[in-house]
């Protein structure tokens, strides 16, 4: 009894030495079975779908699942390369060793945190999260969860068919999602973006929100590096569209952007906009220039502009901008850490007759505007903050003296701080607020609150004065050599204090004159309506 014992007790000892041995050989041997693992996912993948498989770290579960660190795959070219910080494959990893060419052809994987990147340059696209399924070929992706410039979100789904070809044919659909509709570029921004094609040729569309005129169309030539797209912002058929063309595989890029009789808040432009530019592989930066030529608003001849610009680790800068040779603009906006960037605006003696292109093109404009506008984008909001002076000019039936406006902005609403106007006798001063959406439209200034000082001034042929002792404000009109209107108003603050027992009335009056000294007169007041003849008599 006691041997048998001491028997079974040997037999478990040798027992977990065995086992024991055995783990730490395998512990041992783990790092060499990952590397193995690795080499051959990477040479089943890159060899069967012509793409080219980097893994830093690869972790092996054996129900069939591996956990990949750090991974990157490209073309065999490397033109086009993703980056990821995590992805999880699922297939057998019996075939993985046993028959790796099936591998290539059927799997699952799960990717977080992707990245692309053009030539070394990364684009301002980031994945969240995707799923992706290979079979016998074809590659398609679903619930792909990402963000434009780092704070547009967007879903996509998409097919590849045929990989191990040499053009391998795509099917894809986008859609962004415009959580906040009061950001100001999402006007720039399609609600869906289809494409569909091969390598020769891609036809891409793209759709507004349903109450959108939005629409835009054209093909993509990935071997030739060409594209060519056309930007429909209105129902109107018989406008033009906005045409975008680009060749960008020869070494010195080129867009070229045309207006050709484009419409714009019932304006017409005409121009066409060059962007040049070469790609540094050192500096991973693209830079170079852009310019205006043939630049035509509303038939009337407008200055080209010219600048410069650099594209690097997403952040995109424009320096020595240049337009009429009195604006300046200089700033940088960062399209992959949640879009945001800065901007300064500065003027100098600009012509008033190019502002009142925008607005009044038949009013005569003479005179000189300099200043500073500042505008941020934080936190998706456009921000604006501008302080300008002008001298003497004229605008249109309103001369002036000279003057400043100080404002400040959110996206398209702009709001006026400090805003004052000098005539000849006397001034006046606008407050209020002006909706940049409105612009174009007859009730674009109808926020904005005109407040009188001091003497008589003028403004589109009306006489306005403010009588402080009266209490009153007065606007008179003369429509022409015999007819003048009058009216009296009491602003809303004087008739709160005012004393009840004195009520005042606004009053509006109406004359014509007769002959020398002999007027009609009719004068229309609360309860009171006059008719009669005045003479003036002088002594």
């Amino acid at each position: 009894m006691l041997g048998r014992r001491k028997k079974r007790k040997r037999n478990f000892f040798i027992l977990f030495f065995v086992i024991s041995g055995l783990s730490l050989f395998l512990y041992a041997q783990q790092d060499r079975l990952r590397e193995e693992i690795k080499a051959s996912l990477q040479k089943a993948l890159s060899e069967k779908l012509r793409l080219s498989l980097k893994i830093a770290r690869i972790y092996p579960h054996w129900g069939g699942e591996l956990i990949v660190e750090d991974i990157s795959i490209s073309d065999k070219e490397e033109i086009f390369s993703l980056e990821a910080e995590r992805a999880y494959f699922t297939f057998s990893l019996r075939k993985l060793f046993l028959e790796p060419e099936k591998v290539a052809k059927s799997f699952r994987v799960r990717m977080e945190k992707a990245v692309f990147f053009v030539h070394g340059f990364r684009l301002p696209l980031e994945i969240s999260s995707m799923d992706a399924l290979l079979d016998n070929g074809d590659l398609e992706l679903k619930n792909v969860k990402g963000k434009l410039a780092g704070d547009i979100p967007f879903l996509l789904e998409a097919t590849l068919r045929n990989l191990r070809e040499k053009i391998p044919r795509m099917e894809l659909r986008c859609h962004f999602f415009k959580i906040e509709e009061e950001k100001p570029y999402f006007i720039l921004i399609p609600a869906v973006i289809s494409l569909q094609g091969d390598g020769k040729r891609i036809f891409l569309q793209g759709f507004g929100e349903e109450k959108s005129w939005f629409r835009m169309e054209g093909d993509i030539f990935p071997q030739e590096g060409k594209f060519n797209l056309l930007i429909f912002p209105t129902a109107d058929r018989e406008i033009s569209p906005l045409q975008i063309e680009g060749a960008l595989k020869e070494k010195r890029k080129a867009i070229r952007i045309k207006f050709d009789h484009f419409s714009l808040l019932d304006n017409e432009l005409i121009s066409q906009i060059f962007i040049e530019g070469e790609y540094d592989p050192v500096e991973k930066a693209i830079q170079g220039d852009f310019y205006s030529s043939g630049t035509v608003w509303n038939y009337f001849p407008f200055p080209e502009m010219e600048g410069k610009y650099r594209f690097k680790e997403g952040v995109f800068s424009i320096e020595d901008f240049n337009w009429a040779e009195a604006v300046k603009i200089s700033g940088k906006i960062d399209l992959l850490n949640k879009l945001s960037g800065e901007a300064a605006l500065f003027i100098h003696n600009l012509n008033l007759l190019y502002l009142a292109q925008f607005y009044y093109p038949d009013w005569n404009a003479w005179g000189g505007v300099s200043g500073k506008t500042e505008l941020e984008i934080k936190e998706g909001k456009l921000l604006t903050k501008g302080d300008i002076e002008f001298g003497e000019g004229e605008l249109g039936p309103f001369k002036f003296k000279g003057g400043r406006i100080k404002f400040e902005g959110e996206n398209n609403r702009f709001k006026l701080t400090d805003t004052r106007v000098y005539q000849d006798k006397g001034y006046f001063e606008l407050s209020g607020w002006l909706d940049l959406k409105r612009l174009g439209k007859p009730d674009f200034g109808k926020n904005l609150v005109l407040i009188p000082y001091q003497e008589r001034i003028n403004w589109q042929g009306w006489s306005i004065a403010q009588k402080e002792s009266a209490g009153y404000l007065s606007l008179d009109k003369e429509i022409d050599e015999k007819i003048s209107l009058q009216l009296r108003t009491y602003p809303k603050d004087y008739r709160e204090y005012q004393d009840p027992l004195k009520e005042k009335f606004d009053e509006f009056g109406l004359e014509y004159k007769l002959e020398e000294n002999r007027s009609l007169k009719l004068r229309l007041k609360e309860n009171e309506e006059i008719l009669g003849f005045e003479r003036k008599i002088k002594f």
